[in-house]
């Protein structure tokens, strides 16, 4: 499966940080053993969740001012061994970890070039997904435990909807795309309208930000 991860926002919610470092760039403490804490970019962290979770095929929406997302992300091997001369071994180790991911992967970049929302940004992958089912997540979404992924694509192949949506409950919906849902057969809750931002939500449900989509939805354009 192919997941198109969206990365051209400009993160205003997270100025004045994000005027100059792009959003997916964010540092998070990342724990990696009992007494270890590496501080990593959250979209590096996405990407290791989603490889460790099987997917190979990463198509990265990317805009304006995003170029440190994809030097990231590319393998630089002078400064592995510039590390190595230092003596910093334990985090060499680290980067090549990184880069083998990225070497057993296809990574493609495309730009968007207008600021025009997720579902724009989407339909510019559809020549990149082409027939198949893909995963959508967004690049500035951090859950913890990367069990997600594998909970919501086993339950799209078991229901076989054309789209399954990641959805949480929270208390103040205004500043996220708030989703109307409808309780259909077996307990099963369907999407019904989502509005982005609004300033009266219909309920308290928004989208994650993680979704699995079937190619149809590009039907009406």
């Amino acid at each position: 499966m192919k997941v198109v991860i969206t990365a051209a926002g400009l993160g205003t919610r997270l100025f004045t940080i994000t005027k100059e470092t792009p959003k997916e760039m964010i540092p998070i403490f990342y724990r990696t053993g009992k007494n270890t804490v590496l501080v990593k970019p959250l979209l590096e962290i996405i990407f290791e969740n989603l490889f460790d979770s099987g997917i190979r095929h990463f198509c990265i929406i990317v805009g304006r001012g995003k170029e440190e997302i994809e030097n990231h992300l590319s393998p630089h091997y002078e400064f592995v061994d510039l590390l190595k001369k230092k003596g910093e071994y334990d985090y060499a180790k680290i980067l090549l970890k990184l880069y083998e991911k990225i070497e057993k992967s296809s990574i493609i970049w495309l730009r968007q070039h207008v600021q025009e929302g997720l579902g724009s940004a989407t339909t510019l992958a559809q020549k990149v997904v082409g027939d198949r089912t893909f995963l959508f997540h967004a690049g500035d979404l951090y859950i913890p435990n990367p069990k997600y992924i594998h909970d919501l694509m086993n339950i799209h192949q078991k229901l076989q909807p054309n789209a399954t949506l990641g959805i949480k409950r929270v208390n103040d919906p205004q500043h996220y795309g708030v989703a109307k849902l409808r309780k259909g057969k077996n307990g099963i809750f369907e999407v019904t309208h989502v509005v982005e931002k609004p300033k009266k939500p219909s309920s308290n449900f928004v989208l994650t930000g993680v979704n699995v989509f079937e190619p149809e939805i590009f039907d009406d354009n």
